[in-house]
């Protein structure tokens, strides 16, 4: 008989979506390789256009309406309770104070929270929910991280889990993301190029844009690039948060930045994910600019798979991505911007070695970072701990 599994979601997005964080679409990614081997369901919030319970890659998906009675988390124990098997494990994604309110009701089964950053660690909230996170990590059973790094911290923080936390990589699936030099994909290539004005080398970024992601940076590095790259084309995808063009302070300060090279910036507010495909292909580099430290972070292994070099930032969970001078290039804090427009510009400026990187970088996401080999670990994880 298979063990099951419910795998319980912030409920800040809807699941299954294309528009979702990293954290829902990790989940997704896992789940066709983890349902052969465990009965899974997966908890999340209901929204207007997503069904209440669907089927999909052999997991039960349930989204649960909001409640004026009853919160969020409040109403999926309900929902477990009333199943005639309790699971075997019960996994909370990215939220520590859901920890404690889940094993006071279910206190015989195995809780494990899985971190994809230290943004919802105790340390950083406040009032009722930095007490439930304390409360949480003391009775938790299995912390699952997505880096070294992030152990690291969370260890740091809290010495006393330093026993339960356990690293899992993250993937991404090299079919979706395939070689940007794929001879059946560069007509395309050329015409989605032509469609956005994109003539000469791409620099591309993807990502949210706030002030911790270091945008800014990379628009000052770009003024220097343009000196020895005339050519230059800077694509940037992204906007303050998942889907949403809001005009923050930060995001005046980019526009601001960018007036001088308008006619060498193109900005697109959302990409779907199921779309993001081409235009790391429109790609020469991808820049990971970040200037706060990254737990990990998935574009280093899209741009990767899509066999594009990546230049990132010497901080956080990155380095376990990139192999610097191998698959790319990471670079260090200090003289920060001056690192970005050298290694840029280098990589430019290089085609043999920028097709060089991307080869290895396509190569060690094959080895090391697939979909299939993060939920493979995951299951070993399962069965060694359950």
């Amino acid at each position: 008989m298979k063990r099951s599994v419910v795998i319980i979601t912030p409920g800040t997005f809807p699941i299954p979506a294309s528009l979702a964080s990293s954290v829902e679409h990790s989940v997704m990614n896992a789940i066709p390789y983890l349902t052969p081997h465990m009965d899974v369901t997966v908890y999340g919030k209901k929204f207007h256009d997503v069904p209440e319970r669907l089927n999909m890659d052999g997991a039960q998906y349930v989204n649960v309406p909001p409640s004026p009675h009853q919160t969020y988390l409040s109403q999926i124990i309900s929902r477990i309770n009333q199943q005639s098997h309790t699971p075997d494990l019960i996994q909370i994604e990215n939220r520590p104070h859901y920890v404690a309110i889940m094993k006071d009701h279910l206190p015989n089964r195995q809780i494990w929270l899985r971190l994809h950053s230290v943004k919802f660690l105790p340390h950083n909230r406040k009032g009722k929910e930095r007490k439930l996170g304390m409360a949480g990590l003391r009775c938790v059973d299995r912390v699952v991280v997505n880096s070294h790094f992030l152990k690291d911290q969370v260890v740091q923080r809290y010495p006393q889990v330093a026993s339960k936390v356990l690293v899992n990589h993250l993937g991404v699936n090299p079919d979706m993301f395939p070689s940007r030099y794929a001879a059946g994909l560069q007509h395309q290539r050329k015409a989605d190029a032509k469609a956005l004005g994109l003539r000469g080398k791409v620099i591309l970024y993807a990502g949210r844009f706030q002030r911790i992601k270091g945008v800014h940076r990379l628009l000052l590095a770009f003024r220097a690039i343009r000196k020895s790259c005339p050519d230059a084309k800077l694509l940037l995808i992204g906007g303050h948060t998942y889907g949403q063009s809001i005009r923050t302070p930060y995001i005046s300060y980019l526009q601001r930045l960018a007036r001088p090279y308008l006619q060498s910036i193109r900005h697109i507010p959302f990409v779907p994910m199921a779309h993001m495909p081409r235009y790391y292909r429109l790609a020469d580099v991808v820049v990971v600019p970040s200037i706060g430290p990254e737990a990990f972070g998935l574009v280093n292994l899209e741009a990767m798979a899509s066999e594009v070099p990546v230049v990132a930032s010497q901080i956080g969970g990155i380095p376990e991505a990139i192999v610097d001078g191998k698959t790319g290039f990471t670079v260090p804090m200090f003289q920060h911007t001056q690192h970005l427009a050298h290694s840029i510009t280098y990589l430019l400026q290089h085609q043999d070695n920028c097709r060089r990187l991307g080869q290895e970088g396509r190569k060690r996401v094959l080895n090391n970072f697939t979909w299939e080999t993060s939920a493979q670990r995951l299951q070993r994880l399962y069965q060694a701990h359950i």
